[in-house]
């Protein structure tokens, strides 16, 4: 039998290390850009976490309910808040 160094050898032998990414400049604007903190999207944070639910909706209504919060830009937890802060007032 062989020796382990050899087996490792022989193991290693077909592999091919690929190149290292080319390296290319950004402009100082760029730069800048990117310094800068991402604005927040869609509506703010509460202050408390809320206690998580899980809720079960036929298909057509989650598939209604998730265009919804998309063009109001809206988080799907908002719009049902909303929903069942006006129906159980």
């Amino acid at each position: 039998m062989g020796s382990a160094k050899s087996k490792i050898a022989g193991m290693a032998s077909g592999l091919i290390l690929p190149k290292k990414p080319a390296v290319k400049s950004v402009p100082a604007e760029k730069l800048e850009e990117a310094a800068e903190p991402a604005k927040p999207r869609g509506s703010k944070r509460r202050e408390e976490p809320g206690e998580r639910l899980a809720i079960y909706v036929p298909p057509e209504l989650a598939t209604k309910l998730r265009v919804y919060c998309a063009q109001s830009r809206s988080s799907l937890s908002d719009a049902i808040t909303r929903a069942l802060e006006k129906m159980l007032s």
